[in-house]
């Protein structure tokens, strides 16, 4: 379901194409005084690649919210008398295709593709655990996940990470259940976020005021806001835009890895391309009639998600070669 996915995104959006981030204002600017009067938004491109653990180079000990903090301050900025906004409205709000199962989606591989996604959407509990049947400890969890409830009843037992997370998108409430191997110290187990967008903000918030720019009110989403127009539609004036890496690249990581979250990204920006509207069920549709129009035989192919992850999938060998051999023919896959 990759291949179907990331080859129709080669062709539709080029290897060359980067997405964009970008850092906004409303209100007013003092440049004088170092004041913006008024919120601070993330508008996010869809980019699947914002702080993502495959492209972070490992002598770099700066986050990517950091160094937009640095970059906010060389251009003079001391004071937000707003909030940093987080904008992931390019997506439908619906982070999760509808045929995933409940038994996923509180795990990594199960993160939603959100407009504004961030540190692969994933967080890390790192559990200690003693003697075989008793119940596990969580030692930390990185990165801190504010307001995050999270309910442990993980044993130890086995010889892998047979640990699930259950919890579903935008809720705070997490219940981990299973087993980790006996006596072992930092275990890592994987979960995935209940909100990006919103863990976004809540870093470069934090990043801005570790480096001395004060905010006056706390960091949110423009889905939590009452007036959504109000703030999608404000006259924002960009700061600074943030490009990923090649789309060469990031289509590299999602068949290496096989990166559900990427292949999601993916669907979802072509339906955004396409149609504006960065919804599942229209990319769906999108790349079944970009692979029908290639000549291949679609009559035995479901498909339900960008990645492979749901059940429904369908695919017949006729249509996986057919595509193979669409891609291996054509230079621009290449």
């Amino acid at each position: 379901m990759k291949i179907v996915t990331t080859g129709a995104a080669l062709e539709m959006l080029g290897a060359n194409f980067k997405f964009a981030t970008k850092l906004s204002y409303d209100g007013v600017f003092d440049s004088i005084k170092g004041i913006i009067k008024g919120n601070l938004y993330i508008v996010g491109g869809g980019d699947p690649s914002l702080g993502s653990g495959y492209f972070k180079d490992k002598k770099d000990s700066l986050t990517i919210v950091e160094k937009w903090a640095a970059i906010l301050k060389q251009k003079g900025i001391k004071q937000i008398d707003g909030a940093v906004i987080a904008d992931a409205g390019i997506f439908e709000d619906n982070m999760v295709p509808g045929q995933w199962i409940w038994g996923d989606i509180g795990n990594y591989f199960g993160a939603g593709a959100n407009g504004l996604s961030y540190n692969d959407n994933k967080y890390t509990v790192y559990y200690n655990s003693g003697a075989e049947g008793s119940i596990t400890t969580v030692n930390k969890i990185v990165p801190e996940v504010k307001g995050l409830l999270f309910n442990n009843y993980v044993t130890a037992g086995g010889k892998g990470d047979n640990a699930v997370i259950y919890g579903s998108p935008y809720s705070n409430v997490r219940f981990a259940e299973g087993t980790i191997p006996a006596n072992k110290t930092n275990y890592e187990v994987e979960g995935s976020l209940p909100d990006p967008s919103l863990f976004c903000a809540q870093a470069l918030h934090d990043a801005l005021k570790n480096s001395g720019i004060s905010i006056s009110e706390k960091p949110g989403t423009v889905k939590q806001l009452k007036d959504k127009n109000e703030y999608a539609l404000a006259n924002r004036k960009v700061l600074h835009t943030h490009y990923s890496p090649t789309l060469d690249k990031i289509v590299y990581y999602t068949n290496l890895k096989s990166d559900n979250l990427y292949a999601e990204h993916l669907l979802k920006y072509m339906a955004y391309h396409k149609k504006g509207t960065g919804k599942e069920t229209d990319g769906i549709e999108i790349v079944k009639n970009f692979w029908k129009a290639k000549g291949v035989d679609i009559s035995g192919f479901s498909m339900n998600d960008g990645c492979g992850l749901s059940r429904a999938n369908v695919i017949t060998t006729k249509t996986q070669a057919q595509i193979l051999r669409a891609i291996a023919k054509e230079k621009t896959f290449l």
